[in-house]
């Protein structure tokens, strides 16, 4: 049976990855303004960059809250919406 979860992290992480091939190919002015603002946060995010490159692998890694910064949640967490 298929974990609807996982898929939806999944693509999730495939999004984010997709958004970070623009940064490495110096495209984000091909975005949407929504995107675009969340790759400018990813690249001010140095310390994620390694994630960001292969966040399409890393969606089934498990962050310990306790220890660990999950990237994705922290550069959503400053894309605000109106």
């Amino acid at each position: 049976m298929t974990n609807p979860f996982m898929s939806l992290k999944k693509a999730n992480h495939e999004y984010f990855h997709s958004i970070w091939q623009f940064v490495q190919d110096d495209d984000m002015d091909s975005l949407s303004p929504e995107d675009r603002l969340l790759a400018k946060i990813m690249v001010e995010h140095v310390e994620f960059h390694n994630q960001f490159e292969v966040a399409d692998l890393l969606y089934d890694h498990k962050y310990d809250v306790d220890s660990e910064v999950n990237p994705f949640l922290h550069v959503s967490g400053g894309v605000k919406m109106h």
